[in-house]
């Protein structure tokens, strides 16, 4: 029982049903006394209006995401060949001017700078 009295006074207070009842009773009382009504009815508007800004969401959202690390890239292919692109001499033909050569040394510094950063990142 007490649960659901909290419940129905959570959802009367919180928006949009709090700032809208807000609004209309400024609306109400703007009958008897035209500057406050104005005022309330002003204000019950602009409670509504605040939480629905992307700003607002933005910041609310914030802390629940995790925190911002470096991207983890890695690359797996069927091929066991890492090598460096070198600048392709003038007997070779590519369409972007860089060819790869088989190179053992780039492949284990490839593979050494791929293990670090893992090591580095799974800490």
């Amino acid at each position: 029982m007490t649960r659901s009295i909290t419940d129905v006074v959570a959802n009367l207070i919180l928006p949009p049903a709090g700032p809208l009842l807000i609004a209309i009773a400024g609306l109400i009382l703007a009958r008897r006394h035209r500057r406050l009504g104005i005022a309330v009815g002003a204000f019950g508007i602009v409670l509504l209006w605040i939480p629905s800004l992307p700003v607002v969401g933005a910041l609310l959202l914030r802390p629940l995401e995790p925190p911002p690390s470096a991207p983890l890239l890695v690359l797996i292919g069927a091929l066991d060949d890492w090598t460096r692109p070198r600048r392709a001499s003038s007997r070779e033909s590519t369409t972007r001017g860089v060819t790869v050569g088989a190179n053992p040394r780039a492949r284990e510094e490839a593979y050494a700078a791929v293990f670090e950063l893992l090591e580095r990142e799974l800490r």
